[in-house]
Parts: C-alpha cells; sequence; structure tokens
C-alpha cells in the first residue's frame, strides 16, 4: 500500500533547520514512509489517539520524526522533527490535535 505523506507547516521548518547531514536522511526518511510506514529504528508510541490513528516515531541519530498514520485515509502526517533529549514528547496532544 502507498500512503499519501503530508508535512505539517511546524515539521517542515522544523525539518528545514536540523543539522545538514540529518536534514538530508529526514528528507529521505519522510519520502519512504510513501512505501513504509515502519521504517527501521520506528516505534510506536503509546497515546491513544483513537482507533484508525496511530503515533510513530523513527529515531535518526539524537532525533526523532514524529508521525501520525491515519489508516482509513491512508495518510500519514509527519507531525515534528524533534532533538532527544531535551525533548521528552511532552507536547503530543497537541501536535495530535492539529490533525485530529
Amino acid at each position: 500500500m502507498q500512503y499519501k505523506v503530508y508535512l505539517l507547516p511546524r515539521a517542515r521548518q522544523e525539518v528545514d533547520r536540523l543539522p545538514g547531514n540529518i536534514r538530508q536522511r529526514a528528507r529521505q526518511t519522510i519520502i519512504g514512509l510513501r512505501d513504509n510506514d515502519h521504517p527501521p529504528h520506528s516505534k510506536r508510541l503509546d497515546y491513544d489517539v483513537g482507533p484508525v490513528h496511530e503515533l510513530w516515531r523513527v529515531r535518526l541519530d539524537h532525533w526523532r520524526i514524529l508521525y501520525l498514520i491515519d489508516r482509513e485515509q491512508e495518510s500519514i502526517y509527519v507531525l515534528a522533527a524533534r532533538r532527544r533529549p531535551p525533548y521528552q514528547y511532552e507536547d503530543l496532544a497537541t501536535l495530535v490535535s492539529e490533525v485530529i
């Protein structure tokens, strides 16, 4: 199955501000989500987003790309690209509310 991938405006800004080598890897990873919604180093986050949605993150060194899978619409929404640490997923509710 091929997904439609949407990059939210905030996520686009965050990806554009990543260091050069990570920025290129992040862009390739995001494009790759169309064909593979669970790339290497991805993990489902334990956060309730309803029956047809799943919240995932993919790890790129110290960076995390957060994305929401909508199985019903066959869409993926890239929510953020954050450095961890210090990012602790404290704003998941806000990020998810922009899509759902």
